[in-house]
């Protein structure tokens, strides 16, 4: 059982997290449009919604400063209910991560947005991670997942990926100045190797098969059917 982080502070640099991560949803946020935006965890709670159109926000978690309550792999909410969902590190600290998403895909309209924050394991957190005395500490104490399998996750649920950037090239270790000349410097040359991604999906209305199966379906087909130009397509 992960321990979560409830408030921004309980992260390392959490307040510059939290702003940074304000600066780059702030952007998606003003184009989205519809009727529910859910902004699922107590971190994305403390997220500002208010530059986007969709008209009903509400936030939601098992714990923290929400406005419901409910279990993560079994949310209170109608299928197809929800046009944006705004999800900040809560995938790094579940026990059964996916199967969370595949329920908060559940609630996703086709034509809906996913907004996915999280940690990048390949950054200066691994650092972190190294030290047996931050191990029990945020962010630390998470399971960080790349986002190519996040993204990989999402293509298999239905969702097109639009966007998936990198933020805050810094291990997290030491007090961080954003204004900073060395970290202005990182933020320039290093923003590949950030300690933060952002994942932007839309869903689409069927799950899109991944281009390497794809193409082994399509070898098998050929292999296995010799013969397929006498094949009958008006045979009942």
């Amino acid at each position: 059982m992960f321990e979560k982080p409830l408030q921004w502070q309980q992260l390392a640099n959490g307040l510059i997290i939290q702003q940074q991560v304000q600066q780059a949803v702030e952007p998606w946020l003003r184009s989205f449009v519809g009727e529910h935006l859910l902004k699922f965890g107590a971190l994305s709670a403390a997220i500002d919604s208010q530059s986007c159109p969709v008209k009903r926000h509400f936030s939601g978690y098992n714990d923290g400063d929400v406005d419901i309550r409910f279990t993560p792999e079994c949310l209170p909410i109608q299928s197809h209910s929800i046009d944006v969902g705004l999800m900040s590190f809560v995938l790094d600290f579940e026990a059964d991560p996916h199967a969370l998403l595949r329920e908060l895909d559940r609630t996703i309209i086709a034509g809906g947005h996913l907004i996915i924050v999280g940690f990048n394991p390949l950054s200066g957190l691994l650092l972190g991670q190294a030290l047996p005395n931050k191990r029990k500490q945020f962010p630390w104490c998470g399971r960080f997942f790349l986002s190519a399998r996040i993204c990989d996750w999402l293509s298999l649920l239905g969702y097109q990926v639009i966007d998936n950037q990198r933020m805050l090239p810094h291990h997290l270790l030491t007090p961080m100045n954003p204004q900073g000349k060395l970290q202005q410097f990182a933020d320039r040359h290093f923003g590949y190797a950030g300690s933060v991604y952002m994942i932007v999906a839309k869903k689409v209305s069927l799950p899109l098969t991944p281009i390497r199966k794809r193409q082994r379906l399509k070898s098998r087909k050929w292999q296995s059917i010799p013969s397929a130009g006498r094949y009958n397509k008006t045979k009942s």
